[in-house]
């Protein structure tokens, strides 16, 4: 189940990679913090994990 947090946070994502940003260090940065982040957007680990998970397609099919 996808709550409006998980979806804006795809958003983001998407955001991010959309706009040229160097989405890898990005993805390695949060995950780096993916307990701060978790923490700091209310999520779970399993939460933001899964998110994660939904837009790996999305990373691996963008090329910058």
């Amino acid at each position: 189940m996808i709550n409006i947090k998980n979806f804006m946070f795809k958003k983001r994502l998407r955001n991010e990679i959309l706009s040229g940003y160097n989405h890898l260090k990005w993805f390695i940065k949060i995950h780096k913090n993916i307990g701060m982040f978790a923490k700091k957007n209310n999520l779970s680990l399993r939460e933001v994990r899964h998110v994660m998970l939904l837009d790996n397609n999305v990373v691996k099919n963008t090329r910058v």
